[in-house]
C-alpha cells in the first residue's frame, strides 16, 4: 500500500474520509480515509479492532461506507463469511 502523506492527507477532499469532522473520541481530526481500495480494506480492519476507540453506530458507519463505495472490498464480497455476517447483523 502507498504511504499517504501528511501533505496528500492534508488535499484530500472530506468526502474520501469515513469521519471527515472526527469521531466521539477524537472530534476535528479526519479519519478513517477510503480514497483507494487498499485504504478502505485499512478502515475495515482497524475499525474491527477493538482497540480503536469506536463506538458500534461509528464501527457500521465504517463498514457501509466502505461497502458502498468498495462493494468487492473484505468482508463486503464474500457474504458466506461468519465474521461479515456478524458484523452486518450488529448493524
Amino acid at each position: 500500500m502507498a504511504k499517504l502523506t501528511y501533505q496528500a492527507r492534508k488535499r484530500l477532499v472530506p468526502s474520501k474520509f469515513v469521519f471527515p469532522s472526527g469521531t466521539k473520541a477524537d472530534p476535528g481530526k479526519k479519519k478513517f480515509p477510503i480514497h483507494n481500495a487498499q485504504h478502505a480494506r485499512s478502515a475495515l480492519s482497524r475499525a474491527s479492532n477493538k482497540q480503536v476507540k469506536l463506538t458500534q453506530g461509528e464501527r457500521c458507519q465504517v463498514m457501509r461506507a466502505v461497502c458502498k463505495k468498495y462493494p468487492s472490498v473484505g468482508m463486503c464480497a464474500a457474504p458466506e463469511r461468519k465474521k461479515q455476517s456478524k458484523m452486518l447483523r450488529s448493524c
